[in-house]
């Protein structure tokens, strides 16, 4: 709770958000955060609202990117910031609005709905719906994927990058756009001096 009140702008965010959902004098009832190396690129807030003059309450999650400048130096934590914003505020609409079009009946329910965001510098930031109350639940890293975990993502992947095929068929300009507006976070991870030398140490390993 005190990491959370510590900064104003994510207090302020979450206040406009409990706002544009109806709950004007909202209370704070729950604070859970990710632990250490969870988060990866930053903090993570399981964030419980409440009206307390009414029976309105709202579950969501808040990620803050780390504002460290030696952990940013290191990781491209803005770049990856900026590339869900894009994705929430940019190719998801988009998306939902070639499945309009086409009449598709079944529609996108693999992503939370995007509360709010912020892409100023240190203080990057997406709130979204918390998915746990509605009966979903992480999996544990530590585990292997069994076949319908894989078969399910495989599906979900597949039908994802089917709309980019459509939309890149029907409006080349607009996949042009969104396409431009993604950033390779793989390839700047693999430039960082840090990271090539980890990997080059699991090669020897391997290799041993």
């Amino acid at each position: 709770m005190e990491a959370l009140k510590a900064s104003a702008s994510l207090t302020s965010h979450i206040e406009t958000v409990s706002k544009e959902n109806g709950i004007n004098n909202y209370v704070i009832t729950d604070v859970q955060t990710n632990k250490k190396g969870e988060g990866y690129l930053g903090q993570i807030f399981l964030v419980n609202i409440k009206d307390p003059y009414g029976e309105k309450q709202l579950d969501i999650v808040v990620k803050a990117a780390f504002k460290d400048e030696k952990v940013r130096t290191i990781l491209p934590i803005r770049m990856s910031f900026l590339n869900e914003i894009h994705f929430y505020t940019d190719v998801l609409p988009t998306f939902q609005k070639l499945e309009e079009k086409h009449g598709v009946s079944i529609q996108f329910q693999f992503v939370p709905k995007c509360l709010k965001v912020s892409a100023k510098v240190q203080e990057e930031m997406l709130i979204l719906e918390n998915l746990k109350p509605s009966g979903f639940e992480i999996f544990d890293k530590k585990l292997v994927l069994d076949e319908d975990h894989v078969r399910l993502i495989l599906k979900k992947y597949g039908r994802f990058h089917g709309y980019s095929f459509v939309l890149r068929d029907q409006n080349p300009a607009v996949f042009e756009r969104l396409s431009k507006g993604c950033c390779n976070i793989y390839e700047e991870i693999l430039k960082e001096e840090f990271f090539a030398n980890r990997r080059a140490e699991m090669a020897n390993v391997a290799q041993n």
